[in-house]
């Protein structure tokens, strides 16, 4: 039985989306390991990012498909 993720992630360059996904999609979209991802979503690197630098977000599935019907 296989079931729904609740989750994906957002990647972002100061405001700008750079890609979104699962976490094993991005990874490999972005020829990243998995250590780099984690460091991605880590609260200090959201705290710690400049405007240029890449940051993730992890997003409830919900959300994304409520903002897709926004548009």
């Amino acid at each position: 039985m296989q079931h729904n993720p609740l989750y994906e992630y957002v990647i972002y360059k100061g405001e700008d989306i750079v890609c979104g996904g699962p976490k094993q999609e991005i990874i490999e979209k972005m020829n990243i390991t998995e250590s780099t991802f984690y460091r991605l979503i880590s609260s200090t690197t959201k705290r710690e990012a400049g405007p240029n630098q890449l940051i993730a977000e992890k997003v409830r599935i919900s959300e994304i498909e409520e903002s897709m019907d926004f548009y």
